[in-house]
């Protein structure tokens, strides 16, 4: 169990789904993946887009960071993996990625589980 605002977080997923889709083919499929970690959930989407550069990779999540490669081919603000990240953290979790350049991005949202004693 998690303890969330439904709507923020369906936003947070909503903009990393959306990010998956701007930067594949149209043609690929997208990975979507949910495990419960130790003291963690754990949703994960995946694409097989361009990938993205080790460099690059810590400066997405900045606010209005655009890739020089594809700030002028792919319509968008900069600020939708802010966003996620911000919702994510102000619920106790994070978001990362995990990419490369040859087999796409693999981004990572994770929540805290709510203990057995707050549960009840």
């Amino acid at each position: 169990m998690v303890s969330v605002d439904a709507e923020l977080i369906q936003l947070a997923i909503r903009q990393i789904i959306d990010n998956a889709l701007k930067y594949s083919n149209p043609t690929t499929p997208i990975k979507i993946d949910a495990r419960v970690g130790e003291k963690c959930v754990i949703l994960s989407v995946s694409d097989q887009g361009p990938g993205i550069a080790e460099e690059e990779q810590a400066r997405i999540f900045e606010k209005f960071y655009r890739s020089a490669r594809d700030r002028h081919l792919i319509t968008g603000t900069g600020m939708g993996l802010t966003i996620a990240r911000e919702i994510l953290r102000a619920h106790g979790g994070d978001v990362g990625v995990r990419s490369s350049p040859v087999r796409g991005s693999e981004f990572y949202l994770s929540l805290p589980v709510v203990s057995q004693e707050r549960a009840v």
